[in-house]
């Protein structure tokens, strides 16, 4: 007892005295100070499933600001929960995380930011709703049929091309137009003759 007595009331630092902790008293309170008081003690992240163990001192920056599996909201849509899980026998909502957030739910996110897949602008910032609507109405870099397909033009151009294009075979567009006239004229000459003839002869 006597022994046990002097080892307990011996001066000691404290076992995170190396990470800055200045603390120094009887041995028999280490523990306390270490459970109580200690900010360079490590704990760990409360954050499941978080398996980080930091300084009490940093704990609250950590599972706010820093860890993976922080609850929060996407900063593009805001959106806060995921769904309901099942807890016990209850159901209740499952909170996005950052690690969700940039593994998972960025794919699906409508607000999230997206470049033009053809790459039409490089300062062009779209959302992921809005880039098959910029894809087939808006960008340079697609390609489009001529617009005078309809009689014949089998080429495909680039949005920005067209009008080029369109100069280019101005004479090829004019020609197929009159053969497709031509062609309608004899057609509904045709259809006049059918139709004359099922109509009954006067007596």
């Amino acid at each position: 007892p006597k022994t046990q007595r002097r080892i307990t009331g011996a001066t000691v630092y404290c076992p995170n005295y190396h990470f800055g902790c200045d603390w120094v008293d009887g041995f028999g309170r280490v523990a306390q100070h270490l459970a109580a008081d200690c900010e360079f003690e490590g704990k760990k992240c409360p954050n499941s499933p978080c398996e980080e163990v930091v300084p009490k001192k940093l704990l609250a920056s950590h599972t706010s600001n820093l860890c993976l599996w922080r609850h929060e909201a996407c900063p593009c849509c805001g959106r806060r929960h995921i769904g309901r899980m099942s807890v016990g026998s209850s159901l209740s909502l499952a909170h996005v995380t950052y690690h969700g957030v940039i593994t998972d739910h960025y794919h699906d996110c409508p607000k999230w930011p997206a470049r033009c897949p053809n790459l039409c602008d490089p300062y062009l910032t779209l959302t992921q709703s809005s880039v098959d609507r910029h894809v087939k109405e808006e960008c340079p870099e697609t390609l489009i049929d001529c617009k005078f397909a309809e009689v014949g033009c089998k080429e495909k151009v680039k949005r920005k091309d067209l009008a080029q294009h369109m100069q280019d075979t101005l004479s090829d567009h004019l020609t197929a137009v009159f053969e497709e006239v031509i062609k309608l004229k004899h057609e509904n000459a045709q259809l006049k003759e059918e139709l004359s003839q099922l109509k009954p002869k006067k007596k």
